[in-house]
């Protein structure tokens, strides 16, 4: 099981992000990916197929878990600061690869 959703982690979500973080002009890199608007489309699609699959269990999500589900995502949701230092893209990729590996 680990090494299926590790190997998923890594082929799926960090090695397309490291490949493109790396061939981007370091300048690039200080800047998001997305906008704001683009934030909120991404969530909002996010939410409604979500809610598709879980209809399709044929469960009903109530009104006050719909309701808790949006205040705790409108209170942990902020834009962050730049970050003040990091690590090359390609290293954090080694690194990640090297611990999978000896996993």
């Amino acid at each position: 099981m680990f090494d299926f959703v590790g190997n998923h982690v890594w082929l799926s979500v960090c090695a397309p992000i490291a490949v493109v973080e790396a061939c981007v002009a370091p300048a690039r890199r200080e800047v998001p990916w997305l906008g704001r608007r683009a934030v909120v489309v991404l969530v909002v699609l996010y939410l409604v197929s979500s809610l598709m699959i879980w209809s399709e269990s044929g469960r009903v999500l109530s009104a006050a878990q719909g309701v808790f589900v949006a205040v705790v995502a409108a209170m942990v949701w902020r834009p962050s600061p730049p970050p003040v230092w990091g690590v090359h893209p390609l290293v954090l990729g080694a690194l990640v690869l090297g611990a999978h590996v000896a996993s």
